[in-house]
């Protein structure tokens, strides 16, 4: 529920099927983003207006992040990945790489993303299109260019 700081109720902006972790407005107070144990983000418009759901998790959802310009909403999903939409909605953008679920992200100043995750890892994603990755010898040089992964020689047999 959207209430008043005078304790008036504005208005009923919707229900998770499962409890509510977070609740974040954006700057301009226009929308306000909540996310909880279900797999549902959803952007109500403040004061009025229909709900908009952001889906892509297989499991609940248990942190969110509005980027720095209020433009792009994040969630940290229980099933170890990471989203990205436009806030108004949208194709989202799904990210890969923990092995856990994750716990929290947020977004940088320079437009990346940082996700934390029970694998006990931190990973930064950048958020610009960089384009499908090389195949053979090109592919060390881009891995070390684009992510947080470092490249490691495979294991000889024993």
């Amino acid at each position: 529920m959207l209430w008043t700081t005078r304790g008036e109720r504005v208005r009923t902006l919707g229900s998770h099927t499962d409890l509510v972790r977070k609740l974040v407005f954006t700057r301009d107070g226009t929308h306000v983003v909540a996310a909880g144990g279900d797999e549902v983000v959803s952007v109500y418009a403040v004061p009025s207006g229909p709900p908009l759901a952001l889906t892509g998790n297989t499991a609940g959802v248990k942190d969110i992040a509005l980027s720095g310009d209020d433009h792009w909403v994040a969630s940290a999903g229980l099933d170890g990945s990471v989203w990205v939409w436009p806030i108004g909605g949208g194709q989202g953008r799904r990210f890969l790489g923990h092995a856990a679920a994750v716990k929290a992200v947020a977004f940088t100043r320079d437009g990346r993303l940082v996700s934390g995750a029970e694998d006990d890892r931190a990973r930064i994603w950048r958020l610009d299109d960089v384009g499908a990755p090389p195949t053979g010898a090109a592919l060390r040089a881009w891995l070390d260019q684009q992510t947080n992964l470092t490249v490691a020689a495979p294991h000889a047999a024993e």
